[in-house]
């Protein structure tokens, strides 16, 4: 699945399954730009550069429509036109507020880093491709499909998410520019690490291999769609939850 000499730009690089597809993407020989808030870029691109892999990590918050463009704009700079983007970054939202109680302050948050992110580093990524093509990956949720009680906001920004992925495709189809989604199940990331065992517990039991998702799993398929190898797949929302039940 080559993306060799690929320019990819992946949000959220900092953890999970952003750090993994970055690192995943830099093995396979693409130049990776890492966009994240989180300090944990520094050491990714130093750990990618150490390996004689190709980054350039920019902090950016995924929400600010002008430091998503000025930073793509200095991936081009270093880089080149882009090839592609993983677009992971997110927030999960508390778990334990339904909408009945849920703030206006708490919604938005949620919704303007889930989805606005989402748009901001999508747009950025068709202003700045190369004009040979690009594949661009979204990440949705298997949230947006059963929902998720206690978190209205992210299950609603992630089928956002769904629905904005389709409408690009259609839009930018004829231009040789394929958009996509993933929607993961329960992975296993930090941010997981810190719930109940007992909660972590009826996650596993949630799905027919009972057991979480590993980062690099969701990783592995989101390379895959940023390859040429899936050159006839685009406007799709792809289920990455082991048969979630």
């Amino acid at each position: 699945m080559s993306v060799v000499e690929k320019v990819i730009i992946v949000t959220g690089a900092g953890s999970g399954i952003g750090k993994a597809t970055a690192l995943l993407l830099a093995a396979e020989k693409a130049k990776v730009a890492l966009f994240d808030i989180s300090p944990s870029i520094w050491d990714i691109e130093a750990q990618i550069k150490s390996s004689g892999g190709r980054a350039l990590a920019i902090k950016v918050d995924v929400s600010s429509s002008a430091e998503v463009s000025a930073a793509t704009k200095a991936v081009v700079e270093a880089f080149g036109p882009i090839d592609g983007g993983a677009n992971l970054a997110g927030v999960s939202g508390s778990g334990t507020i339904n909408l009945e109680q849920e703030t206006d302050d708490e919604w938005d948050r949620v919704v303007r880093i889930n989805l606005g992110g989402v748009k901001n580093a999508l747009r950025a990524q068709l202003q700045h491709r190369n004009p040979k093509g690009a594949s661009i990956v979204n990440a949705s949720s298997i949230g947006a499909r059963i929902g998720s009680p206690g978190n209205a906001a992210y299950s609603a920004s992630k089928a956002a998410v769904s629905g904005l992925t389709k409408s690009v495709a259609r839009e930018m189809g004829p231009h040789g520019v394929r958009v996509n989604a993933i929607a993961p199940g329960i992975t296993d990331t930090a941010m997981v690490g810190a719930v109940p065992e007992s909660i972590r517990e009826e996650w596993r039991k949630a799905n027919v291999l009972g057991r979480l998702a590993e980062p690099v799993e969701i990783a592995n398929v989101i390379l895959f769609l940023l390859s040429d190898n899936s050159s006839f797949i685009t406007s799709s929302v792809v289920d990455i939850d082991a048969g979630r039940v």
